[in-house]
């Protein structure tokens, strides 16, 4: 059977019943119908639901747009190092650890919101954005990698050699989401701190330590201020 099946409109629920109360038109017939909201787990769908869903299809979608002064935090990273679990528990005092990818050396910043990541410009007190915030790339690795049923569990040698991406931050700034939505190139964010201040070290988000900025021969470092992952 052939359905043409119209929204004519819509309007406030006036019960909390389990049903629909529906004004139904054919032609110069008109009345009114009621759906009840169940159906038989173990039988057809219903023909009157998949009317229904047709119905609901034919809603205008009015799309929610975030609160544009919810306040989200933009991290200054300024740089990052991998390196295996085992010197987590060796780092002392005193030592600099060399990061692998520095934008600092070349006086610039990665901000960093979330997934979201954007190049910026250390000029004196502001940073200046080179573009707008972009997602990072996360490849999915050994998505389809089969595991055996029966294996024994990671040695102590095992699990110091596992990678630890420290990321080390100089600050972080509230902004707005909607000023966040609209930055873009040229866009100012004022630091309101000294860039050579104390810096956090972060693993996978948690802080674990502190350093301060040196110049290694031609390289710029972290200097640790106590153990890494450790109350010190």
């Amino acid at each position: 059977m052939q359905r043409n099946v119209q929204l004519l409109h819509v309007r406030e629920a006036m019960t909390l019943a389990p049903h629909l109360e529906l004004d139904i038109v054919f032609g110069p017939v008109n009345g009114k119908g009621r759906l009840f909201l169940f159906s038989p787990l173990d039988g057809l769908v219903p023909s009157a639901f998949r009317a229904l869903g047709e119905l609901l299809g034919q809603l205008p979608r009015q799309p929610r747009e975030l609160f544009p002064e919810l306040p989200v935090t933009v991290a200054g990273e300024i740089g990052t190092l991998r390196v295996p679990a085992a010197l987590l528990r060796k780092a002392c005092v005193g030592d600099a650890l060399l990061p692998d990818i520095s934008p600092f050396g070349r006086g610039q910043i990665t901000l960093s919101v979330g997934q979201l990541w954007a190049g910026a410009d250390l000029e004196g007190d502001h940073l200046i954005l080179r573009g707008p915030f972009r997602p990072r790339s996360c490849p999915l690795e050994n998505a389809h990698m089969t595991q055996p049923e029966s294996q024994p569990g990671p040695s102590e040698a095992d699990l110091d050699d596992v990678e630890i991406v420290l990321v080390f931050e100089c600050g972080r700034w509230p902004i707005p989401l909607g000023e966040l939505r609209s930055a873009g190139e040229g866009h100012v964010f004022e630091l309101g701190r000294p860039i050579d201040g104390p810096v956090d070290i972060l693993a996978n988000g948690r802080r674990i330590g502190r350093g301060d900025i040196v110049r290694i021969g031609d390289e710029l470092g972290i200097r640790l201020r106590g153990r890494l992952a450790s109350n010190d």
